[in-house]
């Protein structure tokens, strides 16, 4: 149900499955929507995250593929919020730098009626379908890079973004 309800519609504005996961990518945004599950015990947890293309993976390169990790992601969101990246109405949070527990969309699939989890999950789909091609311009290098120096743990990843970002936002 998940690649029917969510990976088709969202390859129509070209992201694409890698196994369990839906990544994103244009000339300066990668994003990818994470299953985040534990081993026997549901719900399952759904995780959008975001960078700029700019930025160096944990190993200091730079990927012309979204990375798979959560914790390579600055942005870390429900995915039925990713409107809310479109709009402005998100912040860099620094503890989501390091973990990402509390955030994620959960479907509690086993316990939902079939129409109530594809109902959960058309929402998903259709905040991401809207919003993921205008992250370019609502998400820049430099409006990154300010919510990031703005709350900054001063972490050594938070360093390296920075560091990223503002050779960037030049």
């Amino acid at each position: 149900m998940f690649d029917e309800v969510v990976g088709g519609p969202l390859a129509s504005i070209d992201a694409y499955s890698r196994g369990r996961r839906i990544f994103y990518a244009d000339a300066h945004i990668q994003a990818a929507l994470l299953r985040v599950e534990h081993r026997y015990q549901p719900p399952a947890e759904l995780l959008l995250t975001v960078r700029h293309h700019a930025m160096r993976d944990m190993n200091g390169e730079l990927l012309d593929a979204p990375p798979s990790s959560p914790l390579e992601y600055p942005i870390k969101i429900g995915p039925r919020s990713a409107r809310k990246l479109v709009s402005g109405d998100w912040v860099y949070d620094p503890q989501l730098a390091i973990s990402y527990r509390g955030v994620p969309d959960e479907i509690d699939y086993p316990f939902l009626a079939p129409e109530d989890c594809r109902q959960a999950l058309q929402e998903i789909a259709d905040s991401m379908k809207e919003a993921l091609p205008q992250l370019a311009s609502s998400v820049s290098a430099k409006q990154l890079l300010d919510r990031i120096r703005a709350a900054s743990a001063d972490t050594w990843i938070e360093r390296r973004w920075i560091s990223d970002l503002e050779a960037a936002a030049e």
